[in-house]
């Protein structure tokens, strides 16, 4: 369950937008800008600000328990992570446990460690988010 606390909503061009569009609402604060395409963790999700019924932001801040802050790691990945890498710009990608390799591509949840950041050339950063259901 969520914990609703009082903060002021940021005078953020984006959120406020968002907020027009979802009346009654929610409007997601999320601490990497995602490429469109890309679904958003729920692990992304710091929280989440009420919308009024005018499309207004509110003070009613709701904390997202499964957020997990982007870690800077160092750590020798599996070798199918870094060849796979290569294949992909700009996006996340999940790292799973090695007892799930054969599972692919329907791996539960569960199975996934967290996701590394791949750059703008294919390549693997330090930049690390945790599963949530997986600490």
């Amino acid at each position: 369950m969520s914990v609703m606390i009082k903060k002021t909503a940021p005078k953020n061009d984006g959120l406020i937008k968002e907020a027009k569009k979802n009346p009654g609402g929610y409007v997601s604060d999320i601490d990497w800008q995602y490429p469109e395409n890309q679904e958003i963790p729920r692990e992304a999700i710091r929280g989440s600000w009420k919308v009024d019924l005018d499309g207004k932001l509110t003070d009613h801040y709701y904390l997202n328990n499964n957020y997990r802050k982007i870690e800077e790691v160092e750590k020798i990945l599996p070798k199918y992570m870094i060849e796979a890498a290569r294949h992909f710009k700009n996006i996340w990608v999940a790292e799973i446990s090695s007892d799930a390799e054969d599972l692919y591509p329907e791996i539960p949840e569960e199975k996934i460690i967290g996701w590394w950041y791949v750059d703008i050339n294919g390549n693997i950063t330090k930049k690390f988010r945790r599963n949530s259901r997986c600490d």
